[in-house]
């Protein structure tokens, strides 16, 4: 499938090949970030609290030359 991603660099193609993608994952799925031992934090200036959710997780390859660029290309 084409997928157009605002973001990325105009007149390029990244093309990638879903079968030698791979997601590392570091702990549980998701959790809330409490490294200072709360989950609720002041939201300074306004009457609320907020929570943080969080998820480690990283996107490799198993394999770099499964995947390509198209660059240059011209607006039809």
């Amino acid at each position: 499938p084409l997928v157009v991603d605002n973001d990325a660099p105009a007149n390029q193609a990244f093309l990638l090949n879903t079968s030698h993608l791979i997601h590392f994952q570091m702990g549980p799925k998701w959790g809330f970030l409490d490294r200072d031992g709360s989950m609720l934090h002041l939201n300074i200036g306004f009457d609320e609290y907020v929570a943080y959710i969080g998820n480690y997780h990283e996107l490799a390859t198993d394999r770099r030359n499964a995947h390509g660029l198209l660059a240059d290309l011209s607006e039809a």
